[in-house]
């Protein structure tokens, strides 16, 4: 016996620099195909073939390396590692094409002598690296021990041993011959230890740096205090939707605390954090969320104070004529008000908007102007109908022309009679803002102030609308018709120190009369009680010029204001007057009136649009009025031209449509 494996293991230590010399080869190849694998891919399972053509083609030349350059009786190649290597990594299809080009490399150098022979061992190897390559799959390859490693190494051992009992079994090769390769094999187990060891430890350093890498990029893609999916995550996800093929439709929600001062100041700074965590689970396992499940809703802190929720394969149309959005609402709020019994609860503001866009793309872009688009909206409910690129535009181009009416000292007015109930005759008119873009559309009053608003534009343009109301009134003068006209306010204007002072000054540079300018404060837009606002108000009612209270009874402090201003206007608004068959609404209309007649003011109804309003406003002792059944808003010429009107009068600007 020792004859045998004494002359043998002398050949084997000859031959071991140059296994070595392969095996150093081979583990540099596999560090450098790790390193050039795309990240994104499984280190196994996937991509096998990259496996089996890198070790097969290694293979390939380590055979021709062995028969053509060495000269020695037993050819040193890694055959037996490299076989269960392709399989192993590369599973079945690896392994084929391992397997395949390691048989044509024996038969191209080695020749056809006992090439059968070979491609049945080969098999074998192949065999049980396939074998082993399921069970790497259910491994976590960052957690491969010492112990993994020698049941590999075993494994190969059992299928190298094997594969020659097979072969000895069938007598295809001579027993002297079979023996020689057992005892090489048995004596190369130290090289496969090694050779397998350090292969398993360089995919276990690769799948640790993997590991740590989506820690690291998890921890970019999560908001750091509630633990959710942030921003770019958002953006991530809505710019993998936008790159499927086809058009997926997508939806966003958002969802923004609105009473987050009381709540903080009630729970503490963190609570914040806290709440919108809980209410993600809360949303993921209530009841309330069935109707967003098929659209597989995913959700995203948008900002700190703003949770974003996608949906897929919905359209904002769907959301809303569906009443979705609404249902989705209605039930949130209710939800947050009965898990909080006896505390203030939190109270939310929702936005509905596209999720992608067909022209723009961008997420970025998307989630920038949706940002805006919420900054400038505050209703509970909001849907965002328009692409918020296409807005910015619409926004940019309003902005212009805000600059230009500014420049020009000219807003787009038209002017509304207020007539006499009784007779119908034309007592004064109020202006409105009456805008067209420049294909002739009309532009809602709102959103001008809107973007008047937004762009710091509000008080100039204001300031522009007296200008412009002042020179109508001078007009009127020239043809000989002195009509009193009205023109809206804010509180944002009477709070520049020394408005008053300046309406005056305009009038009188205008050598128009005091009494015939009237300024309307509306009541939905709370008027600070400072003495800024207080001196403007006295300057011009000291003046002459006249004070009116728009919307008196459905805003802020009605009767609060009647006692500090001189008002000697009150106006009623159109929803009262609309509901004026209601006892409990001719109560409140009569209350109004009573009001005004106490602080030396008149009553002006809003919105006259039949003549049973009329019968009943007259009844209650109102006499001048305004609104459809009189006349639309109209241009100066055709109100200078208007006498009396006891029907409605066909406006000559268009009505005015929503943008």
């Amino acid at each position: 016996m020792l004859d045998v494996w004494l002359p043998l293991l002398q050949e084997q230590v000859r031959t071991l620099p140059v296994l070595l010399l392969q095996a150093a080869a081979l583990g540099g190849i596999f560090s450098t195909v790790l390193g050039l694998r795309d990240k994104t891919m499984p280190l196994l399972g996937s991509g096998g073939l990259v496996y089996g053509w890198v070790l097969g083609i290694s293979g390939f030349l380590l055979l021709g390396l062995a028969f053509d350059i060495l000269a020695m009786p037993s050819k040193p190649y890694l055959n037996t590692d490299v076989l269960f290597l392709g399989g192993l990594f590369g599973g079945w299809l690896g392994g084929l094409v391992c397997w395949i080009c390691m048989v044509g490399g024996r038969l191209l150098f080695g020749g056809l002598n006992y090439g059968y022979v070979a491609a049945i061992d080969m098999g074998i190897l192949t065999l049980g690296g396939i074998l082993m390559h399921r069970w790497a799959l259910r491994k976590d390859l960052a957690q491969l021990s010492v112990r993994d490693v020698g049941l590999v190494w075993l494994v190969k051992m059992v299928f190298s041993v094997g594969s020659m009992a097979v072969i000895a079994a069938m007598s295809l090769i001579p027993v002297k011959t079979g023996q020689n390769l057992l005892v090489l094999r048995l004596l190369g187990a130290g090289l496969s230890w090694v050779i397998l060891g350090g292969l398993l430890v360089l995919l276990r350093r690769e799948a640790r740096d993997r590991d740590a890498a989506d820690r690291a990029l998890a921890q970019e893609r999560t908001d750091p205090l509630t633990g959710l999916p942030n921003r770019r995550a958002l953006r991530e996800y809505l710019d993998s939707l936008a790159a499927l093929p086809g058009e997926v439709s997508s939806t966003v929600l958002t969802l923004e605390l609105s009473n987050l001062g009381p709540m903080v100041r009630l729970h503490g700074h963190s609570w914040p954090d806290q709440f919108w965590s809980q209410l993600v689970e809360a949303l993921r396992a209530h009841a309330l969320t069935c109707p967003l499940q098929p659209f597989d809703p995913r959700y995203f802190m948008l900002s700190d104070l703003t949770l974003a929720i996608v949906l897929r394969g919905v359209t904002l149309e769907q959301m809303q004529h569906t009443g979705m959005a609404d249902h989705f609402y209605a039930e949130l709020s209710d939800y947050l008000l009965r898990t909080r019994t006896g505390e203030a609860a939190p109270r939310l503001r929702m936005g509905v908007a596209i999720g992608n866009d067909s022209r723009h793309k961008s997420a970025d872009a998307i989630l920038r102007n949706l940002s805006l688009a919420l900054q400038s909206d505050t209703r509970p409910l909001r849907f965002f109908h328009r692409s918020f690129e296409e807005k910015a535009l619409l926004d940019e181009k309003l902005r212009v022309l805000l600059i230009d009416w500014i420049s020009a000292s000219r807003a787009p007015l038209a002017y509304q009679p207020k007539c006499d109930l009784r007779t119908g005759e034309v007592l004064a008119a109020e202006a409105l803002l009456r805008a067209k873009d420049a294909s002739g559309r009309p532009i809602s009053p709102p959103l001008v102030l809107e973007v008047a608003a937004r762009n710091q534009l509000l008080i100039e343009f204001e300031w522009c609308t007296v200008e412009t109301v002042v020179h109508a009134i001078g007009l009127g003068l020239q043809t000989q018709r002195p009509l009193p006209l009205a023109v809206n306010v804010s509180a944002a204007s009477l709070t520049v120190p020394g408005f008053g002072l300046r309406v005056v000054a305009l009038l009188r540079m205008a050598r128009v009369p005091c009494e015939l300018l009237t300024v309307e404060v509306t009541e939905n837009s709370p008027v600070p009680d400072i003495d800024t606002v207080g001196e403007s108000i006295a300057a011009m009612v000291s003046a002459g010029v006249k004070l009116s209270l728009d919307d008196f009874g459905t805003g802020y402090s009605g009767l609060s204001m009647l006692a500090k201003f001189a008002f000697t206007e009150i106006k009623i608004d159109q929803s009262m007057v609309a509901r004026l068959e209601q006892p409990r609404m001719q109560a409140a209309v009569s209350l109004a009136q009573e009001s005004a007649l106490r602080y030396h003011a008149s009553l002006v109804a809003e919105g006259v649009e039949t003549p049973q309003q009329i019968e009943r406003l007259v009844a209650l002792g109102i006499r001048c009025g305004q609104g459809y059944h009189f006349a639309r808003a109209m241009d100066l010429d055709s109100l200078l031209a208007c006498g009396r009107l006891p029907h409605a009068v066909e406006a000559r600007v268009d009505p005015i449509s929503q943008y």
